[in-house]
């Protein structure tokens, strides 16, 4: 079983591989001019990921739950522009994973920051753009400690939703990375507590 997780966005997806030997390979794909040359970057994307999940063996594709914010400065604003650049990515995710013969998955956000990073929550003094960095910061400390070395939060995310994806199909695997999750719940314990 190879796990492929996609930290879908407009300007960087991050993407990871990961099997049951926890070495993955991991980058991040970067449009740009999004918002001017939609078709030629989502054609762009489905022959990359046709051609990544070839290449590695994929055989199941775990995709972050899309956010899209409907509220910005105190006003509620439909943000079509970004609604229609995450869904279709998601649309071409489903359809590239399903011609390639892999099963594809949406990764709720908080399950996987859970067992990536330790918690689901920020700390209660981080709100709204506070709280997202500091989640991007633990993702990189946690693919860090792991010994997948990247100062890029796109890839960070990603290995984050790979790993959980390959925790939900192989128990093996949950029990090789168990103590890394254990130790990421203690570390946000002790800094909750004001150990750290």
């Amino acid at each position: 079983m190879i796990v492929l997780g996609l930290d879908l966005s407009q300007r960087s997806t991050g993407w990871a591989v990961i099997d049951r030997t926890a070495r993955p390979a991991f980058g991040q794909l970067d449009y740009p001019s999004w918002g001017n040359d939609e078709p030629v970057w989502l054609s762009e994307f489905h022959q990359w990921l046709a051609l990544t999940i070839q290449m590695h063996n994929v055989t199941h594709v775990y995709y972050e739950q899309t956010f899209i914010p409907t509220w910005k400065r105190g006003t509620k604003v439909e943000a079509f522009a970004t609604r229609y650049a995450q869904l279709a990515l998601v649309a071409v995710t489903q359809m590239t994973a399903y011609e390639s013969g892999a099963d594809v998955y949406v990764a709720n956000i908080s399950d996987w920051r859970n067992r990536f990073i330790g918690t689901n929550r920020s700390p209660p003094s981080y709100k709204g753009d506070h709280s997202t960095r500091w989640f991007k910061r633990r993702a990189i400390m946690a693919a860090n400690l792991l010994g997948w070395f990247t100062s890029s939060d796109n890839e960070a995310e990603a290995l984050g939703v790979a790993h959980y994806g390959m925790c939900c199909i192989d128990r093996r695997y949950t029990e090789q990375t168990a103590a890394h999750t254990a130790r990421m719940q203690r570390t946000f314990a002790e800094e909750m507590r004001g150990e750290r």
